[in-house]
């Protein structure tokens, strides 16, 4: 057993020293962003929560104004082993009952910790063929790809285990601590997907896909009240069989083309039902992960896809006569209870202001899936306006209709769809015609041309905020605020560290010419899986750990005991 976890088995704490991200809120502008502390202190209790955070470990120094050390280098390392016990002194106060040894891990400059990474929206069954197919339209994308692929799962569990530890390796190995996924429509398969997300150590949200329409006919549910039987029975697997604080059961409709009315109405009597179910529990496969949150739930999380592209809207349209006249899927979806606080909707770029404003009041939210949208939305969500209207967004990859699981590849996505969407396009066009739209014009006129450029003032989102959509944006999504998403007192240590200097792609001034922001920013940008270290849930490392429970431990790196 690894030092750092026998450790934690004996109710040790870590304590971290060094640059950490800190997910921020401006609750007035309704925008997240990030700090980059270059001088943190978190302590992790031995059951993996956050006892101790302090964002800058020597204020208490510079508040009593001592000076700048400017000892030779002998002396300046007894002032970092000074100011080391000072430091665990701190924490040790701070804790009680006090822990019976406490580890001291000093990040090199070249490291930092950062909240895990959030996916609000993956399909696993798609991760076999991510990278390909991006040249087709939606509608016909799943009838030749994704129906088939997610048909297979079924009838061979056993290539069905190989993809999913194999997503599992690798989101896990790129910084995705929790992810809400789509699994398929067959029960014995979106069960496997649950024990190895549990065998894993990832906090997982996972749907049994509901479609008993518009399929193909060997990939369609004979009825909704077959649908629901199933939803039913993997429901009470999840909750009652594995019972996992970590693991949660999802409700899924696909998308409205794919869900009759009755099947609709069904999940929203289940969400009912189920509203305060216990889950977690001691009794359980294992009772639950050590230092995980069990016991009730306000409801069961829901998920779909809405007002993804524009021959999806029309599909809608074609189908009001089977939703008592109603063309838009948010609305039937309201009708059908299926917009709560727990719900998250992948997409939503074609919502209108009144739909926008019906999501703030129900509290639900939107999964931002910007890589995807490039070549199935027909469009490009407005990030900025969808947060002044009060709805919650998360980031969200869309495996396979992004062609990368890497969270980092959905915030670079966002920043720039944010970017073309201010700045616009340019074009010329007849005559003195108007153009219409949102935000600012720049143009000229040459003979009977008229040159416009268009663009949504505005509507720009850097690469802080962006992060901040990635953290804390999709805990709130979630449900998860309290839990994960930044570093605070009680909060779960889910958790990345990164080695800019590992791999190669990043470029790292020497002589510490870069600022502990800059490094970060490096990362964002140029950086990839290869610089993540550690991956921690709930204080337990699951990037390095086997399947069964194995696994390294917090501290890895220059340490000392205080006892």
């Amino acid at each position: 057993m690894p030092v750092a976890a026998a450790a934690a088995a004996a109710g040790a704490h870590v304590l971290y020293r060094g640059i950490m991200v800190q997910p921020i809120r401006d609750t007035i502008k309704k925008r997240g962003s990030v700090k980059v502390l270059g001088r943190a202190a978190l302590g992790v209790d031995g059951v993996g929560r956050i006892c101790y955070f302090k964002e800058d470990e020597e204020e208490k120094d510079e508040e009593e104004g001592n000076e700048e050390d400017t000892t030779p280098k002998r002396v300046e390392a007894q002032g970092e082993e000074a100011r080391s016990a000072a430091l665990a002194s701190s924490h040790l106060v701070s804790c009680q009952p006090p822990p019976p040894s406490l580890r001291i891990v000093t990040l090199p400059p070249s490291h930092f910790l950062l909240p895990g990474l959030i996916d609000t929206h993956l399909h696993a069954p798609q991760f076999g063929y991510t990278g390909t197919a991006t040249h087709l339209p939606l509608l016909e994308w799943l009838n030749r790809y994704t129906f088939p692929s997610e048909a297979r799962l079924a009838s061979d569990l056993s290539y069905a285990q190989s993809l999913y530890r194999s997503l599992l390796d690798t989101v896990v190995g790129q910084g995705t601590t929790t992810a809400l996924y789509f699994a398929s429509k067959d029960l014995a398969p979106t069960k496997l997907l649950v024990d190895l997300i549990h065998a894993k150590g990832q906090r997982g949200f996972v749907g049994k896909v509901n479609m008993d329409r518009h399929a193909p006919e060997d990939y369609c549910e004979a009825s909704a009240s077959a649908s629901l039987a199933a939803t039913e029975a993997f429901l009470d697997y999840v909750l009652d069989v594995v019972a996992s604080p970590l693991v949660r059961p999802v409700l899924t409709p696909r998308f409205l083309p794919t869900c009759s009315d009755a099947l609709l109405q069904g999940l929203g009597a289940l969400a009912r039902k189920y509203a305060g179910r216990e889950g977690g529990r001691e009794g359980g496969r294992d009772g639950g992960r050590e230092g995980g949150r069990g016991g009730a739930t306000p409801g069961l999380h829901i998920q779909s896809h809405i007002s993804e592209s524009a021959d999806q809207v029309a599909f809608n349209h074609r189908l009001a006569v089977h939703h008592q006249g109603e063309s838009r899927d948010l609305p039937v979806f309201e009708r059908c209870g299926l917009l709560t606080p727990l719900t998250v909707l992948a997409h939503g770029i074609h919502l209108s202001p009144s739909e926008l404003a019906l999501l703030a009041r129900r509290g639900a939210g939107l999964a931002h899936c910007p890589l995807s949208n490039f070549f199935f939305g027909n469009g490009v969500l407005p990030v900025r306006k969808v947060l002044e209207a009060g709805v919650k967004v998360g980031l969200g990859t869309d495996v396979a209709g992004g062609y990368s699981s890497s969270m980092l590849s959905a915030i670079r996505s966002c920043v720039l769809a944010s970017r073309a969407l201010e700045d616009g396009v340019e074009e010329w066009r007849h005559g003195e015609e108007e153009v219409e739209r949102e935000g600012k014009k720049e143009g000229g006129k040459q003979g009977g041309e008229q040159w416009c450029k268009e663009g949504r003032e505005g509507m720009r989102i850097d690469w802080k905020e962006a992060l901040w959509l990635a953290t804390m944006g999709g805990a709130e999504c979630l449900g998860l605020e309290e839990e994960v998403g930044s570093w605070a007192v009680g909060k779960a240590f889910d958790a990345v560290r990164v080695d800019v200097k590992k791999g190669g792609a990043v470029v790292v001034l020497e002589g510490g010419g870069d600022s502990a922001e800059d490094l970060v920013e490096k990362w964002v940008n140029n950086g990839d899986d290869r610089h993540v270290l550690e991956v921690y849930v709930v204080g337990r490392e699951i990037k390095h750990g086997g399947w069964e429970g194995g696994g390294g431990g917090a501290g890895k790196g220059r340490s000392q005991t205080q006892k």
